[in-house]
């Protein structure tokens, strides 16, 4: 089964609420949908006993083809390759396109089609989010409405209060909605960030790092990409919170969490782990850059350590990932061996680059 979007450079380091949530996707449906739409409207135009405005059955049956005949084809072209955005909105302009068409072409005073251009934009919005809702309402105001206004002036010559409420009510309702739609948006990126979100320290947890892991693991599978993995604990960590306090603790992991942030790039992965043990995946990086990067935060580390009169330091754990398909459950053990080695020196704040993994 291909992925909804294509494949896109992906930035990490730590969650933030800008990120775009991933789409409710039902293609299957949306597809059931837009065909028993198409026969409906089929069905609408050859059994209503007036003739069509502007275009005879003839052509008014090709433009219904042309519309199956293009979803099917998205659809086959989804199904073997994906689709990206551009596609995604391409569908949905052929919908509202087809909507405005049908409406045009609608031989009464209050056309029933109309109702097509808001089934468009509603099921759209709902499928494919936010963006493509409000594309779509913005088309409705600035091309669907002149439509109806156009098509009342040609073919009644007449001014109707029905249809200019009946358009005023569906306006209100797509705006309503469109609030909706904004509101519900927000509550899931808030939601989806504070369930990859580290709450004290704000970067990933354990659950957001495993899941952005796998990703760079498969694209060093593919790609070759080098990578490294690197755990680290705070060393005198519990003392600390003994003798200072835990929200002095609190903010000795606050503090960790910002030197990673103003130390590492944006390609690369830090989380907290659990407790006072972080861990890193580091791209483009070999075991003895990641030491380097390690003795700098090991450095600013111990000078705010000092001044805040705090016997804490940390130690790392560093391991390749070796090439082709690895095990990130068996990759963690053996980089947390590596730690482990570290911690057991006496006076810690050590760095163990462990042996490649076999």
């Amino acid at each position: 089964m291909p992925s909804y979007f294509k494949n896109k450079p992906v930035t990490f380091n730590q969650p933030s609420a800008d990120i775009e949530p991933p789409a409710i996707y039902m293609p299957r449906m949306q597809l059931a949908i837009r065909m028993t739409l198409g026969l409906l409207a089929a069905f609408y135009f050859f059994v209503i006993p007036v003739t069509p405005f502007l275009l005879p059955p003839v052509e008014v049956g090709g433009v219904i083809a042309a519309f199956f005949v293009f979803h099917l084809a998205w659809w086959w072209h989804y199904r073997t390759r994906g689709v990206g955005w551009v596609g995604v909105r391409l569908a949905a302009w052929v919908d509202i396109g087809a909507a405005f068409t049908a409406t045009l072409i609608d031989p009464f005073d209050i056309p029933p089609t109309g109702m097509l251009v808001m089934i468009a934009v509603m099921g759209n919005g709902m499928q494919h989010g936010l963006k493509i809702f409000l594309e779509q309402f913005v088309a409705v105001l600035l091309l669907g409405i002149p439509i109806l206004a156009i098509r009342q002036w040609l073919f009644f010559q007449e001014f109707s209060f029905p249809l200019v409420f009946v358009v005023l009510f569906i306006a209100i309702f797509l705006y309503y909605n469109y609030l909706l739609f904004s509101r519900i948006e927000r509550m899931k990126k808030k939601a989806q960030v504070m369930s990859r979100q580290d709450p004290l320290t704000g970067l990933y947890n354990r659950t957001a790092f495993i899941q952005s892991a796998a990703y760079l693991l498969s694209l060093h599978e593919r790609e070759q990409t080098p990578l490294v993995v690197m755990f680290a604990d705070l060393d005198n960590f519990k003392g600390v919170n003994d003798t200072k306090g835990h929200l002095f603790g609190d903010q000795v992991l606050k503090l960790f969490a910002r030197l990673t942030g103003e130390l590492l790039r944006r390609s690369d992965i830090v989380a907290r782990y659990g407790g006072d043990e972080f861990v890193f995946m580091l791209v483009n990086m070999s075991p003895g850059d990641a030491e380097q990067v390690a003795g700098r935060l090991q450095a600013r580390f111990a000078r705010w350590a000092e001044q805040q009169g705090a016997k804490v330091s940390v130690s790392f754990g560093i391991a390749a990932v070796p090439d082709g398909l690895i095990d990130l459950d068996r990759l963690l053990q053996h980089v947390d061996r590596a730690l482990y080695e570290a911690k057991s020196h006496e006076g810690k704040q050590q760095v163990v680059i462990a042996p490649p993994l076999a």
